[in-house]
């Protein structure tokens, strides 16, 4: 919905409705030479009481999420992976703390690369064994170079330091700020 008017006298106000697709589905214009809120009564009062209006979900757009690449693994798969195999400390099963997003992730060596898979995840477009990050070792201890793919599965370049058994990925919010992940090592406890 938006409202534009001319500057007045004579008001002329104008009430566009618009759809989810940014799509003009209804205008109802208002004019009244004594003062703006006249104009805007006159609007209101084309509005027809009486209109039933309703919801049609068939009709609401379905989003559509860019593919990532998915490793069929499970929990018990990346378990026994870690039980038989020399890791590295980024190595593990995490789950996010203290963040508004619920993720538990394995991260696992791939050639020369650690991917972070989903094991649990809250949001149903998330399936078991996508990747949610690839990190990359720098030449400066604990910090990796990380491909991280937010909600929407588009990615984005940042750091991830990784202190004890917990990882701090930094990202920022829409607004510019803080919006780091932190995921807290769960497995295995060494």
């Amino acid at each position: 919905m938006s409202i534009s008017h001319k500057a007045g006298p004579p008001y002329n106000v104008t009430l566009n409705f618009y759809n989810c697709k940014q799509e003009l589905i209804k205008e109802v214009n208002g004019k009244a030479s004594a003062n703006f809120e006249n104009a805007l009564k006159r609007i209101f009062n084309q509005l027809d009481e009486n209109s039933y209006y309703s919801f049609d979900g068939s009709l609401t757009p379905k989003i559509t999420y860019p593919e990532v690449e998915n490793i069929n693994k499970d929990e018990n798969e990346l378990k026994a992976y870690y039980e038989s195999t020399k890791l590295e400390p980024i190595e593990g099963i995490y789950k996010t703390y203290k963040s508004d997003s619920n993720y538990k992730i394995g991260i696992f060596k791939v050639g020369e690369l650690y991917k972070a898979i989903i094991i649990e995840s809250d949001y149903p477009h998330w399936k078991r064994g996508d990747v949610k990050a690839i990190f990359e070792s720098s030449a400066a201890e604990g910090v990796f170079s990380t491909k991280y793919y937010i909600g929407n599965k588009t990615s984005i370049e940042t750091f991830a330091n990784l202190e004890g058994g917990l990882i701090n990925i930094e990202l920022k919010n829409q607004n510019g700020e803080n919006g780091d992940i932190k995921l807290l090592k769960l497995y295995p406890k060494n």
